[in-house]
């Protein structure tokens, strides 16, 4: 009959010793430097991983001992007591446009004062690609995703929702969507700025945009700025969207297309489209706002500088990044979070649209 104590199977020293020596000396670091600084072991924690939660003067020691002993805490250690590796990741599909860098700066400062890393993959509008990254990062521990947009591969919201990962949608605003989202209402602003022209009294639009089907944001707009028209009884003309990349060479080719379908007033996908637009119309004789009104999206830095200044739509990247930054350390930290946060966003008009001042059918210079 068996035995109702069950032998004890005595670990082995070498176990024993490995436990000791993954644990004991981040420990014993710590505690050095909680005598140093004559406070807690707790308290230098707190130090280290929410330094905004510690006083003045009880920061300034602790750190004074840390340099001092120079201590560097094992980042296993760190995330094993903790359950978290304070890591966030960011997927983002471009780096050389200037938006998307400040939105990252502004992530960074967040993730920075509150003990977290950033690590910035980039996936440049490839799906694909995008996912192999996420699984990367997802199996490197990180504690939360930053994504831009709602439309990613099918797999990517499985594999979050799978492992537990918390993430934030940015660049879009749909209290329906089931994916949490800090951003702007992409549909909204579409026809806001249908709204506009057609209050300045245009009735024939062309649109030079990016390729719609690798970016959900424009193509959001696009359909908003459509159902405006519409709902105006207007249509664009065949052959008065252009769809192309996000370049200055592309808002010169898109411009070069649609004007022979004789717009009164163009709508680019972004302000470097924009700018491209304005430089062909300009080798083209073709006088803004004169002939033809032009307006932007995104009033990048340079935007109110060109000339003529450039009427766009401003949205405040570096407010978006702290809100979604927070959202996600929120989530992160067990706190509350809306699931849905609006960025209001502006049209700022410059000089580059106006009334239409000529008949809305004379033939422009193609």
């Amino acid at each position: 009959m068996p035995s109702r104590h069950a032998a004890r199977v005595p670990r082995s020293p070498a176990r024993r010793a490995g436990t000791r020596a993954a644990a004991s000396p981040d420990r014993s670091r710590l505690d050095q430097v909680a005598r140093l600084a004559a406070v807690s072991p707790a308290t230098v924690s707190r130090a280290l991983n929410r330094p905004e939660l510690v006083a003045a003067a009880t920061l300034s020691r602790v750190r004074a001992a840390v340099d001092k002993l120079q201590f560097v805490r094992h980042a296993g250690a760190r995330a094993l007591s903790s359950g978290r590796s304070h890591v966030i990741g960011a997927l983002i599909p471009h780096i050389g446009y200037s938006v998307f860098a400040e939105l990252m700066d502004a992530v960074q400062q967040q993730c920075t004062q509150a003990g977290y890393n950033l690590v910035i993959g980039i996936y440049h509008f490839d799906a694909e690609d995008e996912l192999r990254q996420a699984r990367q990062l997802v199996n490197s521990g990180v504690d939360a995703l930053m994504l831009v947009g709602f439309r990613h591969h099918p797999e990517l919201f499985e594999l979050l929702a799978a492992r537990g990962v918390h993430y934030v949608c940015t660049d879009v605003f749909d209290p329906k969507s089931p994916h949490p989202s800090v951003g702007y209402d992409n549909r909204g602003i579409g026809r806001r700025v249908a709204a506009y022209l057609l209050g300045l009294g245009h009735r024939e639009f062309a649109v030079v945009t990016g390729d719609t089907r690798r970016n959900d944001r424009m193509a959001t707009r696009l359909a908003g700025f459509k159902a405006e028209l519409r709902r105006n009884g207007l249509a664009l003309a065949e052959g008065a969207l252009f769809k192309g990349d996000y370049t200055l060479a592309d808002g010169r080719a898109g411009f070069a297309q649609v004007i022979g379908t004789n717009p009164t007033a163009v709508v680019c996908g972004n302000d470097v489209i924009a700018v491209g637009a304005l430089l062909e119309a300009r080798d083209r004789g073709i006088a803004v706002p004169r002939q033809l009104s032009m307006i932007g999206f995104d009033n990048l830095e340079w935007a109110s500088e060109y000339s003529p200044a450039l009427t766009t739509v401003n949205v405040p990247c570096t407010t978006m990044g702290v809100q979604a930054a927070q959202a996600l350390l929120a989530r992160i930290e067990g706190g509350v979070s809306p699931h849905a946060v609006e960025i209001t966003l502006d049209i700022v008009v410059r000089a580059t649209t106006a009334a239409p001042r000529e008949p809305a059918r004379r033939r422009l210079r193609a």
